[in-house]
């Protein structure tokens, strides 16, 4: 009998990798499946990082330096012998999931017990054991691609943040609640090769924060992707980053969604959109833009020709913004999704918006909502309905539409033949008007 080569076997046992139970039964076959096996079951190891005993497994992995990390807090580490296989050596992912799994250990091994998630992120002893796991994660593996560390971290934590300016391998980063300073994400900017994702979300940027993340993405040809939502970003601050937009060439995401970059911000990423060639996705959202900033980006898409998504949600452009911003959909064609929800548009600015949507037929998304458009808005709409053959989604909730406007909606959808999400949440209407719009 021909024996099949294990580049097959694993082909085969890694479309059951959803089936931990066939596996765990096929791994104890033979040695040869056994190997072949375990490095599947431990890929996906984040969906079992919450059992204290993966956390145990984990832990019998630390040397000496990443155990001395927990000397100070007396934990008394798991005394097993040595594991045969190096299990975290295969993992591709970890999450937060990881900050449960520490809690869920510490609390049944002696340890003063923790029940609030949120408390944990702020607890020493946890926060020690979750570093010093994380420390170990980044020195074993070779194939970890996506990291999240959620807690009170900093730039001291130096084992981490060697490791992490040393692996070749992890392409997406997520610092969620911690005190990184900008100089420790600079110099993973600078060190890493392989980081294409970034996502901080610790409010600790001031000015010079920020000016120092803007000259090290100077620097950095990886990066795709970069979210620093809630982050105190002032004008100064959107403005050295546009700075970047103009220069940098591999950047295709950026969410600066609730921040503070102003009129004069907006203004300046108005000039980046006119320079920038690369960038596809933009959220500003609720920075406090206001109808001047507003204006001036919109009139920014009749010259940029790489953006397909603009978020740009409660930033109080008023019906003059609404206006700019239909004008820009008559001459923009790469914009397929637009949302300038809660911005104060009216039934006015709505009027324009949806009589733009008559002749382009390159939006296929448009949020709408919060805008007050009201029945008049959403007639409107619904006459857009009968010509426009792109939209796909359209979000009218919470615009003041009754019973009146959903009739006009209603019958519009028996014609049109393309859009697949139309959302009324919010608005007054009963239940049997959900009930007409669903069985159109």
């Amino acid at each position: 009998m021909i024996k099949l080569p294990n580049e097959c076997l694993f082909i085969v046992f890694n479309n059951l990798n959803d089936d931990s139970k066939s596996l765990y039964s096929s791994l104890l076959v033979n040695r040869q499946l056994c190997r072949i096996i375990i490095p599947i079951l431990w890929s996906n190891m984040t969906r079992k990082l919450d059992r204290k005993k993966i956390i145990n497994i984990c832990l019998l992995t630390l040397n000496a330096e990443e155990q001395a990390l927990l000397f100070p807090f007396k934990i008394t580490l798991p005394n097993y012998p040595k594991p045969l296989f190096e299990y975290t050596s295969y993992a591709t992912s970890i999450d937060s999931s990881l900050n449960r799994g520490v809690v869920n250990w510490l609390n049944k091994n002696g340890h003063e017990e923790i029940l609030d998630r949120w408390d944990s992120n702020f607890n020493y002893i946890v926060n020690a054991v979750k570093y010093s796991l994380i420390t170990m994660f980044l020195r074993t593996n070779k194939r970890l691609e996506y990291l999240e560390i959620v807690g009170f971290i900093d730039s001291n934590n130096k084992l981490i943040f060697e490791n992490l300016c040393r692996n070749n391998s992890i392409i997406s980063l997520y610092l969620y609640n911690n005190r990184v300073d900008s100089e420790g994400i600079a110099e993973i900017f600078e060190k890493n090769t392989t980081l294409t994702s970034l996502n901080i979300k610790s409010k600790i940027f001031d000015l010079n924060g920020v000016k120092v993340l803007a000259n090290a993405l100077h620097i950095n040809t990886t990066l795709a992707s970069l979210k620093l939502n809630y982050e105190n970003i002032d004008i100064e601050g959107g403005k050295a980053l546009t700075k970047v937009i103009c220069k940098n060439i591999t950047l295709t995401s950026l969410n600066l969604s609730n921040n503070y970059i102003s009129i004069e911000g907006g203004k300046a990423f108005a000039e980046a959109l006119c320079a920038n060639t690369t960038l596809t996705f933009l959220d500003l959202s609720r920075n406090y833009i206001c109808t001047e900033g507003g204006k001036e980006l919109a009139k920014a898409l009749h010259e940029n020709t790489s953006l397909t998504s603009l978020y740009f949600s409660d930033n109080n452009i008023d019906i003059e913004g609404g206006k700019a911003f239909a004008k820009a959909l008559y001459i923009n064609t790469t914009l397929t999704s637009l949302d300038i929800s809660y911005n104060n548009i009216n039934f006015e600015g709505g009027k324009v918006l949806a009589e733009v949507l008559c002749k382009n037929n390159i939006l296929t998304s448009l949020n709408v909502r919060g805008n007050n458009i009201g029945n008049e808005g959403a007639k409107i709409f619904a006459k857009v309905l009968y010509i426009n053959t792109a939209l796909t989604f359209l979000d009218l909730s919470h615009n003041g539409i009754t019973s009146e406007g959903v009739d006009a909606l209603t019958e519009a959808l028996h014609k049109n033949i393309t859009l697949v999400s139309l959302y009324l949440y919010g608005n007054q209407i009963d239940y049997n008007d959900v009930i007409r719009v669903h069985y159109y």
